[in-house]
């Protein structure tokens, strides 16, 4: 299968979600540093899409519900309830993605157990497993580019300053 032919694929299964009000304004939320919450789960959709074909699990399970498996609207460093966060916030996206679309059991499962091994029970499904461990992996790549480009920033002001004291 071709480039544009995944590409097309991946679109015909979250099309819909893509254009979905509820999931664009996940667009208003930063999320790990610099990204938003919208740029984050798509990270994780698209990754989660690609692995699940190779893998040969369920690509459409993963897609659409590593789209949703952040659907809160919430800031949690300012909610009060950071400490939490990591427990309740799969419930909130659940509770919005059943608003958004209909659900399979599998992505339902994702959803809520995106966040294992710190979540209540062991999941049932690999797909769980996979996005679980596509969102962990996209969180510290996502967190170390934006930590890379603040230290490469901060390099550039302070290498004038380097240059002129080894004169």
């Amino acid at each position: 299968m071709s480039y544009l032919e995944r590409e097309a694929e991946y679109f015909r299964i979250v099309g819909d979600l893509l254009e979905n009000p509820y999931v664009l304004e996940l667009k208003k939320f930063l999320h790990h540093l610099d990204s938003t919450r919208f740029d984050h789960c798509l990270n994780v959709s698209r990754a989660s899409f690609s692995a699940a074909k190779i893998l040969g699990l369920n690509p459409n399970a993963c897609a659409r519900a590593g789209l949703l498996h952040d659907l809160f609207f919430y800031d949690y460093a300012a909610s009060g309830f950071a400490s939490e966060h990591i427990y309740i916030h799969p419930v909130e996206a659940l509770a919005n993605a059943r608003k958004v679309t209909e659900l399979t059991e599998c992505e339902e499962e994702i959803i809520l157990r995106h966040m294992w091994p710190t979540c209540d029970g062991v999941p049932k499904h690999p797909e769980t497993y996979l996005v679980s461990f596509v969102d962990k992996y996209c969180a510290t790549a996502e967190g170390m580019t934006c930590v890379w480009l603040r230290c490469v920033g901060a390099w550039k002001r302070f290498a004038p300053t380097v240059a002129s004291v080894r004169k």
